[in-house]
């Protein structure tokens, strides 16, 4: 499996403006936890890792969680991609930031990432 972006075509005049109404959402980086932290840390090191290798399956087990699961769910974030029991990162470049409150966040983007906690923990 290669990583990627998915490219579809519409034609402006198939969309209904009035009954197609599009809606912005602000954007917000994704919340992980403290081993897929670690995971990412890793991956963006090596490049490569396996779901199958005993150091990355404790860590995930010593807090009573399933790396599949987790490495899925960052497949599902856009930040990693999995080809068999290998996971690799989907960009050249992830940041993982602890907030003041110990959440743990990660975005491919550096800049949104810090303007976002910039904004969220600024004291008023």
């Amino acid at each position: 499996m290669e990583g990627g972006w998915i490219y579809r075509q519409f034609k402006f005049k198939d969309l209904d403006i009035d009954k197609d109404v599009i809606t912005s959402v602000p954007w917000r980086p994704h919340e992980i936890t403290l081993q897929e932290s670690v995971l990412i840390r890793a991956l963006v090191e090596t490049g490569v890792a396996d779901t199958l290798d005993e150091d990355l399956t404790s860590l995930f087990e010593r807090y009573s969680d399933n790396i599949n699961e987790s490495v899925e769910r960052l497949v599902g974030m856009g930040l990693l991609v999995r080809d068999g029991t290998k996971v690799r990162p989907l960009h050249d470049t992830i940041h993982v930031a602890i907030t003041p409150d110990g959440k743990f966040l990660a975005s491919p983007n550096g800049t949104q990432l810090t303007s976002y906690i910039a904004a969220r923990f600024r004291e008023k």
